[in-house]
């Protein structure tokens, strides 16, 4: 495993964080990069073959603060430090709790997760596509609104299972540290909402739509685990969601409510699980347009 840090991050306070997680088998081929300034992409853009540098830069950019990237068996995380999470610099729980999400997306990667969930997700919910026919709208503008509401699917379930081995390895307490204080950084933000039938006919609906979809999606992988695992701080995290949201946590997933309920009482491993949760998530969709 090799760090590298640029800019003012600071190569001792990470490798520290790291410390903290030796119950993470850490694949040897990994590098982590911490970098303050999305120029520094440049130097781990370098390595890549041309054809893969266009999408590489899509991931690194100022609004993405960490991801992971797999390409010819290397492993690579990027970190970048920005305002909303400026507090990895020195909250040493916190940068382990981020860490330990991001070098579990590539245990689980390397365990064929990603490639495990692409599968059912083309059988599931990519199969009900024709459906899009039959609503009154351009299918271009539709086909834009599932995509973006499957991907964002795809992504939470994979947090999902990411987040649930961090906390039957024990590492629940640094995760839950890092999504407490990324929450604080929001302060208050409007939620999203769902809007009536007369909406349908604006402008913004399609917008306005897949914000709430995307906002509720998002919002699983963070609290779901901790709520299965009873972890002992579980409310905390619940308490300070509803503080940045100023609405409690049922009331937000109301809309939500039976994917939420799949998932908290169905996950499983299993493509049965995962072409059910597909199909619902699509299926939500679909009925808010009818």
């Amino acid at each position: 495993m090799r760090l590298v840090c640029r800019g003012k991050a600071s190569e001792k306070h990470f490798l520290k964080a790291l410390s903290m997680l030796e119950l993470l088998e850490i694949p040897k081929e990994l590098e982590i990069f911490v970098i303050d300034d999305p120029k520094y992409c440049a130097e781990i853009i370098r390595p890549l073959p041309a054809h893969q540098t266009p999408i590489f830069r899509q991931f690194c950019n100022k609004e993405r603060t960490s991801f992971s990237y797999s390409w010819g068996g290397k492993e690579t995380i990027i970190i970048q430090i920005t305002k909303e999470n400026a507090f990895i610099s020195t909250n040493l729980k916190a940068a382990a709790g981020l860490l330990a999400h991001e070098i579990m997306h590539t245990i689980m990667r390397r365990r064929g997760l990603d490639r495990h969930l692409a599968d059912c997700y083309i059988a599931s919910y990519y199969k009900n596509y024709p459906l899009l026919k039959k609503l009154d709208f351009p299918q271009a503008q539709l086909e834009d609104l599932f995509t973006a509401v499957g991907r964002e699917a795809m992504m939470a379930l994979k947090d999902l299972y990411v987040n649930t081995e961090v906390l039957a390895l024990g590492l629940g307490d640094y995760l839950l540290e890092y999504y407490y204080n990324r929450l604080g950084t929001l302060k208050y933000r409007p939620m999203p909402v769902f809007f009536t039938e007369k909406a349908l006919m604006r402008k913004s609906t399609f917008q306005a739509m897949r914000d709430a979809l995307l906002f509720q999606i998002t919002l699983m992988p963070m609290h779901i685990p901790f709520q299965a695992y009873h972890h002992k701080d579980a409310k905390l995290l619940l308490k300070q969601i509803e503080k940045c949201y100023e609405r409690n946590v049922k009331e937000i997933s109301r809309e939500f409510h039976d994917v939420n309920e799949l998932v908290f009482y169905e996950f499983s491993p299993s493509c049965e699980f995962h072409k059910k949760y597909f199909k619902m998530v699509f299926m939500k969709t679909y009925k808010l347009l009818i």
